[in-house]
């Protein structure tokens, strides 16, 4: 069996108003179901690892879905009823690296 790459994105998601993790992957996997079916959502591979109240989020996905997920966080332009814009800061290979290149010092710490 083939192992394959996995990806990280650094995310910015600025919104009108206050909204929650579960708003935010809920809407994502329905838009992502919309475009790509479930076998292309089985195939990216999509998980949130982390998402912060101060609205930065890292997502992990396979390598060969970083352009079809790109696509589908550009046509979110709505959670909970506010109106919302996604910001891909980067790409990495890791998370550590991830961090330490795209996203401010204080969203890595717990």
């Amino acid at each position: 069996m083939k192992k394959f790459k996995t990806r990280y994105l650094a995310l910015k998601v600025e919104c009108d108003g206050k909204f929650n993790r579960d708003s935010f992957w809920r809407n994502l996997i329905e838009t992502y179901l919309r475009l790509y079916g479930e076998y292309g959502l089985s195939k990216a591979n999509l998980r949130l690892l982390e998402f912060r109240e101060n609205r930065f989020a890292i997502l992990s996905a396979n390598h060969n879905a970083l352009p079809y997920l790109r696509a589908a966080l550009m046509l979110i332009r709505e959670l909970d009823g506010m109106r919302t814009i996604i910001h891909v800061l980067g790409v990495s290979g890791t998370v550590k690296r991830l961090k330490a290149k795209f996203l401010p010092v204080d969203v890595g710490k717990s």
